[in-house]
Protein backbone atom coordinates (compact mmCIF):
# COMPACT_ATOMS: atom_id res chain seq x y z
CA UNK A 1 0.00 0.00 0.00
CA UNK A 2 1.25 3.49 -0.81
CA UNK A 3 1.66 5.35 2.47
CA UNK A 4 1.94 9.05 3.22
CA UNK A 5 5.51 10.03 3.98
CA UNK A 6 6.28 11.23 7.51
CA UNK A 7 7.76 14.73 7.42
CA UNK A 8 7.60 15.53 11.14
CA UNK A 9 11.26 15.96 12.09
CA UNK A 10 10.54 15.15 15.76
CA UNK A 11 9.16 11.74 14.72
CA UNK A 12 11.99 11.12 12.25
CA UNK A 13 14.59 11.82 14.94
CA UNK A 14 13.40 8.87 17.05
CA UNK A 15 15.69 5.83 16.68
CA UNK A 16 13.92 2.71 15.40
CA UNK A 17 13.54 -0.56 17.28
CA UNK A 18 15.38 -3.65 16.07
CA UNK A 19 13.32 -6.28 14.31
CA UNK A 20 13.03 -9.38 16.45
CA UNK A 21 13.97 -12.73 14.95
CA UNK A 22 11.46 -13.90 12.32
CA UNK A 23 9.06 -11.08 13.18
CA UNK A 24 6.39 -10.59 10.51
CA UNK A 25 7.59 -7.66 8.43
CA UNK A 26 5.95 -8.48 5.09
CA UNK A 27 3.44 -5.60 5.22
CA UNK A 28 6.10 -3.04 6.10
CA UNK A 29 8.31 -4.23 3.24
CA UNK A 30 5.41 -4.17 0.78
CA UNK A 31 4.51 -0.65 1.90
CA UNK A 32 8.16 0.43 1.41
CA UNK A 33 8.18 -1.00 -2.13
CA UNK A 34 4.81 0.47 -3.09
CA UNK A 35 5.55 3.90 -1.65
CA UNK A 36 9.02 4.16 -3.21
CA UNK A 37 7.56 3.10 -6.58
CA UNK A 38 5.15 6.04 -6.26
CA UNK A 39 8.17 8.35 -5.79
CA UNK A 40 10.45 7.61 -8.77
CA UNK A 41 12.79 10.44 -7.78
CA UNK A 42 13.76 8.44 -4.66
CA UNK A 43 16.32 5.65 -4.36
CA UNK A 44 15.68 4.55 -0.79
CA UNK A 45 13.11 4.57 1.97
CA UNK A 46 13.07 3.54 5.61
CA UNK A 47 10.24 2.20 7.75
CA UNK A 48 10.10 5.26 10.02
CA UNK A 49 9.37 7.43 6.99
CA UNK A 50 6.11 5.48 6.75
CA UNK A 51 5.35 5.62 10.48
CA UNK A 52 6.76 2.21 11.43
CA UNK A 53 9.26 2.12 14.30
CA UNK A 54 11.32 -0.77 12.88
CA UNK A 55 14.86 -1.07 11.52
CA UNK A 56 13.96 -1.82 7.91
CA UNK A 57 15.18 0.03 4.83
CA UNK A 58 14.63 -0.50 1.12
CA UNK A 59 17.11 0.61 -1.55
CA UNK A 60 16.13 0.78 -5.22
CA UNK A 61 19.08 2.19 -7.10
CA UNK A 62 19.19 2.47 -10.91
CA UNK A 63 22.13 0.52 -12.31
CA UNK A 64 21.59 0.30 -16.07
CA UNK A 65 19.39 1.81 -18.75
CA UNK A 66 17.84 -0.34 -21.49
CA UNK A 67 17.51 2.22 -24.28
CA UNK A 68 15.56 -0.11 -26.59
CA UNK A 69 12.86 -0.82 -23.99
CA UNK A 70 13.19 2.64 -22.40
CA UNK A 71 13.47 1.07 -18.96
CA UNK A 72 15.91 1.07 -16.07
CA UNK A 73 17.36 -1.90 -14.23
CA UNK A 74 17.69 -1.57 -10.47
CA UNK A 75 19.67 -2.95 -7.57
CA UNK A 76 17.01 -3.66 -4.95
CA UNK A 77 18.00 -4.38 -1.37
CA UNK A 78 15.96 -4.87 1.79
CA UNK A 79 18.07 -4.25 4.91
CA UNK A 80 16.73 -5.40 8.27
CA UNK A 81 18.73 -4.39 11.36
CA UNK A 82 21.64 -3.04 9.27
CA UNK A 83 24.98 -2.43 10.95
CA UNK A 84 27.88 -0.60 9.36
CA UNK A 85 31.02 -2.68 9.79
CA UNK A 86 33.46 -0.67 7.66
CA UNK A 87 33.60 2.80 6.15
CA UNK A 88 35.83 3.81 3.26
CA UNK A 89 37.67 7.05 2.83
CA UNK A 90 37.82 9.61 1.44
CA UNK A 91 34.63 11.37 2.35
CA UNK A 92 32.76 12.87 -0.59
CA UNK A 93 30.73 16.05 -0.43
CA UNK A 94 27.28 15.50 -1.96
CA UNK A 95 24.09 17.50 -2.41
CA UNK A 96 21.59 15.23 -0.70
CA UNK A 97 17.80 15.23 -0.68
CA UNK A 98 15.18 13.27 1.23
CA UNK A 99 11.67 12.17 0.27
CA UNK A 100 10.43 13.23 3.72
CA UNK A 101 11.48 16.82 2.98
CA UNK A 102 10.40 17.49 -0.64
CA UNK A 103 12.52 20.11 -2.36
CA UNK A 104 14.98 20.41 0.53
CA UNK A 105 18.68 19.80 -0.10
CA UNK A 106 21.62 19.59 2.29
CA UNK A 107 25.33 19.47 1.56
CA UNK A 108 26.58 16.39 3.41
CA UNK A 109 29.75 14.34 3.57
CA UNK A 110 29.47 10.61 2.94
CA UNK A 111 31.93 7.74 2.70
CA UNK A 112 32.55 6.50 -0.84
CA UNK A 113 32.10 2.88 0.23
CA UNK A 114 30.58 1.12 3.17
CA UNK A 115 30.31 -2.51 4.26
CA UNK A 116 26.97 -3.32 5.86
CA UNK A 117 25.82 -6.41 7.74
CA UNK A 118 22.04 -6.97 7.58
CA UNK A 119 19.24 -9.48 7.10
CA UNK A 120 17.03 -9.61 4.02
CA UNK A 121 13.26 -10.10 4.04
CA UNK A 122 13.71 -13.88 4.46
CA UNK A 123 16.04 -13.26 7.41
CA UNK A 124 19.00 -14.48 5.42
CA UNK A 125 22.20 -12.86 6.69
CA UNK A 126 24.34 -10.71 4.36
CA UNK A 127 27.41 -8.54 4.44
CA UNK A 128 27.60 -6.35 1.34
CA UNK A 129 29.93 -3.67 0.10
CA UNK A 130 28.10 -0.63 -1.28
CA UNK A 131 30.06 1.84 -3.44
CA UNK A 132 29.43 5.47 -4.42
CA UNK A 133 25.68 6.10 -4.99
CA UNK A 134 24.81 2.78 -3.34
CA UNK A 135 26.92 3.72 -0.32
CA UNK A 136 25.39 7.20 -0.09
CA UNK A 137 21.87 5.71 -0.20
CA UNK A 138 22.67 2.97 2.35
CA UNK A 139 24.21 5.50 4.73
CA UNK A 140 21.24 7.86 4.32
CA UNK A 141 18.73 5.08 5.11
CA UNK A 142 20.75 3.74 8.05
CA UNK A 143 20.82 7.30 9.39
CA UNK A 144 17.01 7.32 9.23
CA UNK A 145 16.86 4.16 11.34
CA UNK A 146 19.10 5.84 13.92
CA UNK A 147 16.94 8.98 13.99
CA UNK A 148 19.38 11.12 11.99
CA UNK A 149 18.09 13.37 9.19
CA UNK A 150 19.91 15.25 6.43
CA UNK A 151 19.56 18.37 8.57
CA UNK A 152 21.61 16.65 11.29
CA UNK A 153 24.29 15.73 8.73
CA UNK A 154 24.34 19.12 7.02
CA UNK A 155 27.93 20.16 6.44
CA UNK A 156 29.13 23.72 6.27
CA UNK A 157 32.57 24.37 4.79
CA UNK A 158 34.78 26.44 7.06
Amino acid sequence: MIKTLVSNIVELRKPCARVESKEDVKQIIQDLRDTLAAHPEGIGLSANQLGYNKQISYLRIPTKENKEKKTLEYLETIMINPEIIERGKPLKVINEGCLSFPGARAITRRYNFVAVHYFDENFKEFTNLFVDMQAFAALHEIDHLRGITIYDRKWVAR
